[in-house]
């Protein structure tokens, strides 16, 4: 008979007596196959995946652990892409993104060795699977629809029936990767019905033990993926923080401290209009929203206009702000652009970034033209022709122009007004040329 455990988390903190450490963020190869990298498991020494894209029929993938292809399986059956994959000690369960998501037993040669047809022990419907697990002796799969039979399901793959469920809390209705630590079961859910969360409950009576946050920040989807355990760390296959495709792995340790996290209120600054040789302070608050303190060692700009007079290292405290102080000092009248990196120690990326941006203008009203010289060329006798010019203001006061003259009736003004132009603003007008003789025609 198979068993049902609805699971109240009622009293339960997450993350607070069970903190984990992210150690590292690996990239995987690149192209479709892999941003649509779906299963996940480790077994004799490689990180198997498989893919759902269309582009990736039959294959499961072996990477090492800084995410290099070093093996390949195909397998000898007409299969569809994969939404799930566990390996038993010998063999893969590969599960078939088909209408009935059927479950496979490959060889590691790529045989199919059996199956489970998956319509035909839930009663005759159509369940969508996203993981797949083996906890030692039993296969378990997580169902994400129907939404009333979202869970994850144990399978005895010898008699082929469902022999217990676990639910996820309510809300939570999109379980996907799996993957079994000694009596420990994870389970991942997609933040696409509830939010991302991974939960970890005990095999046997599938209590819940804790649960935290994948590497995004909470409330933000990153759309999880696979998971396993390689016997020492943890791995999450999930969208890089920040993206809304592809595929990382995340790599944790489950008896680390905690792990931070950063956001960074303005992505960028921009200091507006300074004048040479003098300096604007402006601020940037960080906060943190992981569960142990967030280090930022070193600030690193490259143009020395700009500088962040804060001192380093500087420490946040989970929950807690700090303002990044930056100095811009302009040396010309340039606009000056500068993308800063900012180093810490939350390691879903290796670096944050700020765009810094400035203009530097002289201390008083400063007038420009585009154009130092009008030279008409050749013309002929009697055509009309014109020039346009631009004046500038790149001081930091008000500049009046009140007239422009020309001093022969060759030359006439268009366009012009009396102007008062702001700093680094601009107006134009047009210089015509109407030649009457074969000469050489000037003017000031």
């Amino acid at each position: 008979m198979m068993k049902k455990r609805l699971l109240l988390f009622l009293l339960f903190i997450p993350g607070m007596l069970f903190p984990q450490t992210l150690m590292e963020t690996v990239n995987l190869p690149s192209g479709t196959i892999w941003n649509s990298a779906y299963g996940l498991v480790y077994a004799n020494g490689k990180y198997w995946v498989t893919s759902s894209s269309s582009s990736s029929p039959k294959k499961i993938y072996g990477l090492d652990a800084s995410g290099n292809l070093t093996d390949e399986i195909t397998v000898n059956y007409a299969l569809r892409p994969s939404q799930g994959l566990t390996h038993d000690g010998t063999n893969f369960w590969y599960v078939e993104n088909a209408s009935g998501y059927d479950i496979f037993k490959v060889s590691q040669a790529g045989e199919v060795l059996d199956s489970i047809i998956f319509s035909t022990i839930n009663g005759g419907t159509s369940w969508y699977v996203g993981g797949a697990g083996w906890d030692g002796s039993l296969l378990w799969v997580s169902v994400y629809y129907p939404n009333a039979q979202a869970g994850i399901y144990k399978i005895n793959t010898a008699t082929k029936q469902l022999v217990d469920t676990i639910f996820l809390p309510a809300g939570q209705l999109q379980p996907q990767g799996i993957t079994v630590k000694g009596d420990t079961l994870f389970c991942v859910n997609d933040g696409f019905e509830g939010t991302d969360q991974i939960y970890a409950f005990n095999k046997t009576t599938g209590d819940p033990i804790y649960n935290f946050n994948p590497p995004e920040k909470p409330g933000v989807r990153q759309n999880p993926r696979g998971l396993a355990w390689d016997g020492q760390f943890f791995w999450l296959m999930a969208e890089p923080v920040g993206a809304s495709s592809g595929r990382q792995l995340f790599k944790y340790d489950l008896a680390g401290p905690g792990t931070p996290g950063i956001t960074i209120l303005s992505p960028s600054l921009n200091f507006g209009n300074v004048q040479i040789d003098s300096s604007l302070t402006l601020n940037d608050a960080v906060n943190n929203w992981g569960n142990v303190d967030l280090i930022i060692d070193s600030v690193v700009i490259v143009n020395s206009v700009f500088q962040c007079v804060n001192s380093f290292p500087m420490s946040i405290a989970p929950g807690g702000t700090k303002d990044l102080q930056f100095k811009f000092t302009p040396l010309a009248n340039l606009t000056y652009t500068e993308t800063i990196k900012i180093y810490h120690n939350f390691k879903a990326f290796p670096y944050s970034s700020i765009n810094l941006s400035g203009q530097g203008v002289y201390t008083s009203s400063y007038i420009n033209f585009n154009l130092s010289e009008l030279n008409y060329g050749d013309k002929r006798i009697n055509s009309t022709s014109y020039i346009e010019v631009i004046v500038s203001n790149l001081g930091s006061e008000l500049l009046s122009v009140d007239s422009v003259k020309v001093n022969t009736d060759k030359f006439f003004i268009e366009g012009f007004t009396p102007a008062v132009i702001d700093t680094v603003a601009e107006v134009s007008f047009k210089v015509w040329f109407s030649p009457r003789l074969v000469q050489n025609y000037s003017d000031i």
